[in-house]
């Protein structure tokens, strides 16, 4: 299965539109996103390999340490069956479970989510190490740097690097924020994320 997913019939998850901020104990975060992947040639119309939408819901535990479930539904729109599928649309399903630990306030966290990718009973295993750099002292507008590690896990063992370019925009990050990103790991990542917050107490500055 692992030869078929990371062979060029899709591209795997690389997105995150997060920074290194973490949810106050007891807040929530609930998210929604939208993005798309294409292989080395953007500009040719067979290159976008697929379109993913995802939800997510995020716990802080404490104001150092959050956790996020994360699910994704995979549009392949490659007509490359998987699988020896022949068709020109097929998806999978993708779950996250990920932590995060503020190394600075505000500034600098880690993260080191468990994934799995299913397809019809079948799956495949992830750990995808990364690092949050969050640039920018408003409540309005933020920039966000997150290199990461794909390191995939099954009969071969393979590790891709990769890298998330991000912006937080909102009247208050603190309630809200629109987060559009690209990305690259091999693949080329374009998206945008909506993400709301809900905190049980004042946030420190």
């Amino acid at each position: 299965m692992l030869a078929a997913l990371f062979t060029g019939c899709f591209a795997p998850i690389n997105s995150t539109f997060e920074s290194a901020k973490l949810l106050d104990k007891g807040g929530i975060e609930v998210q929604g996103s939208y993005s798309k992947y294409y292989g080395a040639s953007f500009d040719d119309e067979d290159s976008n390999t697929n379109n993913n939408v995802g939800f997510a819901v995020g716990y802080g535990v404490s104001d150092k340490f959050n956790v996020k479930l994360r699910y994704e539904r995979i549009n392949v729109t490659s007509s490359e069956g998987l699988f020896d599928i022949e068709t020109d649309a097929y998806g999978l399903n993708y779950f996250e479970l990920s932590n995060k630990f503020s190394l600075k306030q505000d500034k600098i966290a880690v993260s080191i989510p468990l994934g799995v990718y299913i397809y019809e009973g079948e799956a495949a295993y992830s750990l995808d190490p990364r690092l949050f750099f969050t640039f920018g002292k408003s409540q309005t507008f933020e920039f966000n740097v997150v290199p990461k590690m794909h390191l995939v896990f099954g009969d071969e063992f393979e590790a891709t690097p990769g890298i998330n370019l991000g912006f937080g925009i909102s009247k208050n990050l603190k309630e809200w924020a629109i987060r559009p990103e690209i990305g690259f790991d091999g693949y080329g990542t374009i998206g945008i994320g909506l993400n709301y917050y809900f905190q049980p107490k004042i946030g420190k500055e």
